[in-house]
């Protein structure tokens, strides 16, 4: 079942292949997402999927993130850009 992104989420819908190359993964790491639901998807209308990638967000001069993640932490941070799913 298709997972939506978290509700006013900017960000675009992208063919697997172009969310990879834009994320700086594989097409198979994304695949793996969506099957992990840790990212949002749906079908498109030839049968293929695509998946949402949020906007990174905006750090402002106080180290601050507009998500509240800590931009020193890749990996969290990574995350949610991925995902743009409200944890």
């Amino acid at each position: 079942m298709p997972l939506a992104p978290a509700a006013g989420a900017p960000g675009e819908w992208l063919r697997i292949k172009e969310a990879a190359r834009r994320l700086g993964v594989a097409p198979k790491t994304v695949r793996d997402r969506i099957e992990g639901r840790k990212l949002p998807w749906r079908h498109r209308e030839d049968g293929n999927r695509e998946v949402f990638v949020a906007e990174r967000a905006q750090v402002s001069p106080d180290g601050v993130t507009t998500d509240g993640l800590d931009p020193a932490n890749p990996v969290l941070a990574g995350e949610n850009h991925v995902s743009g799913v409200a944890t």
